[in-house]
């Protein structure tokens, strides 16, 4: 249908047809998107298809609230009545609005997210449209997720980034920034992807904009933009943010499927190094980066969100030995003990306690916030070492920002 009603043929734009041959290869796919961008038919399209050409296939679709389950279920029965009769496979009824059920022992249900919408449910796919605007899209995903599973099935996460969980987060958003880890295929489109869409038109949707954070969500140019917090409330511009992303690179060796090295060590050059020990469930990244105090360079890194304490210390003792066993500043808060003592174990050779709190085990500064003493700041910068600015350093009135 086109957007003033009416029927209109299915623009095959490229970047549905590139969505199209995921779908056939992909078992979990996280699509962030622009509005009207032509997902949701797409969507509905392949769903049917996967009903009507496959016998006892059901499917699971969830929305927002009930209106929008039955908008999903009226999209594809729209589609359905438009195919030509030798392609409409048969129906025991088309009557039911969440429902369309095949002769072929195949079906779609569709769902408002609730908390117990998938209890009792089989599905051999589940889609999840406008995901980001779910209430408890986490917990319906949570229990649909094993159902799909256990048939080797297909899982659809498709959403416009909500602008109300741009600050605090929201599951679709964890998922879409961690695609990898989590085992799903993250795929962007932004406003620009359709031919008639241009600069001026643009310009011209964002004048009769009265809200120009929600239309920045809603017309993203990248995923960046489309995640990020309102400027309002962030302690770093966007701009530079997108500048730094541009001049990230891809490692040239991955070591034990953790060890990022971007530039190989170079013997007489000097390093130094930082790590932020995180619990490793996946809701915190774990840390360790080693720089080229001279340049500002990345040169080697870990990250990830799962990677436990022990293992994150394992891990991190034999990158910086490949490094010539830089100056090694170690956060002490909570898990970070943890790195410490296992730097401390192995004699570590460049561990330099921050003066005044030699036995504390506190590794070349403290960060809680807010540097507690001048001093602490003082010596890091002697040292050598990167302090960051942190949103909440920067509300209390402390702009620390030295790079040596």
């Amino acid at each position: 249908m086109g957007e003033q009603g009416g029927t209109v043929p299915f623009e095959k734009w490229p970047h549905l047809m590139a969505v199209a041959e995921s779908l056939k290869t992909e078992r979990r796919i996280v699509w962030l998107k622009a509005r009207q961008i032509g997902c949701s038919w797409l969507l509905a399209a392949y769903t049917l298809w996967l009903c009507m050409y496959h016998e006892n296939t059901p499917g699971v679709e969830f929305a927002e609230k009930e209106d929008k389950a039955k908008e999903l279920i009226r999209k594809q029965k729209f589609i359905y009545r438009t195919l030509p009769s030798p392609l409409q496979a048969p129906v025991k009824t088309l009557d039911n609005q969440l429902e369309i059920e095949f002769l072929n022992g195949s079906k779609i249900l569709a769902y408002p997210s609730t908390v117990d919408a998938a209890i009792g449910l089989t599905a051999a796919f589940a889609w999840f449209d406008e995901f980001d605007f779910h209430d408890y899209g986490g917990e319906a995903l949570d229990a649909t997720t094993p159902l799909v599973n256990d048939v080797g099935g297909q899982v659809f996460l498709t959403s416009t980034s909500n602008p109300e969980t741009a600050v605090e987060g929201s599951a679709f958003k964890s998922i879409y920034s961690q695609a990898a880890d989590k085992g799903y295929k993250a795929i962007f489109y932004g406003w620009d992807v359709r031919a008639d869409r241009d600069a001026a038109w643009y310009e011209d949707m964002k004048g009769a904009a009265r809200d120009l954070f929600q239309f920045e969500k809603h017309y993203p140019f990248s995923d960046i933009e489309a995640l990020s917090p309102p400027s309002t409330v962030v302690a770093f511009m966007r701009e530079i943010l997108d500048q730094m992303s541009a001049d990230t690179t891809s490692p040239l060796e991955v070591i034990d499927n953790v060890i990022n090295i971007y530039q190989n060590p170079v013997l007489g050059k000097h390093y130094v190094a930082a790590t932020d020990t995180s619990h490793g469930v996946g809701e915190d990244d774990s840390v360790t980066v080693v720089v080229d105090p001279i340049t500002g360079a990345v040169v080697a890194d870990i990250i990830s969100p799962y990677l436990p304490p022990e293992e994150l210390a394992v891990h991190s003792i034999k990158l910086l030995e490949m490094y010539y066993s830089p100056l090694w500043a170690i956060e002490d808060n909570d898990w970070g003990e943890v790195t410490i003592q296992a730097a401390l174990k192995v004699n570590y050779a460049h561990i330099d306690p921050v003066p005044g709190l030699e036995n504390t085990c506190a590794v070349s500064w403290i960060v809680r916030g807010v540097v507690d003493r001048p001093e602490d700041f003082l010596h890091a910068v002697k040292v050598g070492v990167n302090f960051f600015a942190v949103p909440d350093v920067i509300s209390a009135g402390n702009n620390i920002n030295a790079a040596v």
